[in-house]
């Protein structure tokens, strides 16, 4: 970094990586057919025939004789089949990504004794260096395995932190700087996965200025 009174630019090289942690659910898929249809069911049943009647001593009486028959009944009926098909199982997964990073920096700050505190930050233009790891493909039947998947190359960025910097020998001072760095743009060539890396953290720097 070349510094000025209270302005400076300088760049650099960043090795970043970033990393997350996945407990991915087992996900299936369940499929319900529902089917109506028309059948006829069969029922055992004895009907009573009136045959014909006679008067005995002037009363009227019917003859009756059973028969034992098969009534069919036209019935109605919904029936239903499901299935289940697993799609992925459950997996437990921790995604690294590398990148080595070239930045370009300006620095805004103000000092007051041994005290400094200022802005600092600007684009990076970085290349991949490492990865492992996997993801759910799109289609959510699989994994895709980060050994395969193709990234963009070169991935631009932008890094960003502020610092509180105690001077406490000639040219050496200690610091805490809360950093954010993230990248732009989808970092896999696939359309239908995107990844876009960021972190939020802070730093305990040691810093020498020379004269």
């Amino acid at each position: 970094m070349h510094m000025g009174r209270n302005f400076g630019m300088g760049s650099g090289l960043h090795y970043s990586t970033y990393q997350e942690d996945l407990h991915i659910a087992e996900r299936s898929l369940t499929t319900t057919v529902i089917q109506d249809s028309n059948y006829f069911e069969s029922f055992d049943t004895t009907i009573l025939y009136v045959l014909g009647n006679v008067i005995i001593d002037g009363e009227q009486y019917y003859v009756t004789e059973s028969r034992d028959t098969t009534i069919d009944v036209l019935v109605l009926g919904t029936t239903s089949s499901s299935t289940t098909r697993k799609l992925i199982d459950a997996r437990d997964v921790s995604n690294r990504v590398s990148y080595v990073e070239v930045p370009l920096l300006l620095d805004a700050h103000v000092v007051q004794g041994a005290w400094a505190i200022g802005l600092r930050g600007g684009p990076t233009v970085g290349l991949l260096n490492g990865r492992r790891g996997a993801i759910p493909n799109a289609s959510f039947d699989g994994y895709t395995d980060f050994a395969t998947e193709q990234f963009r190359s070169p991935v631009l960025g932008l890094t960003a932190r502020a610092y509180l910097r105690y001077r406490f020998v000639n040219g050496w001072s200690v610091g805490v700087e809360p950093t954010w760095r993230g990248h732009f743009g989808n970092a896999l060539n696939s359309g239908d996965l995107t990844r876009r890396s960021s972190a939020v953290g802070a730093m305990i720097s040691v810093s020498y200025r020379l004269r």
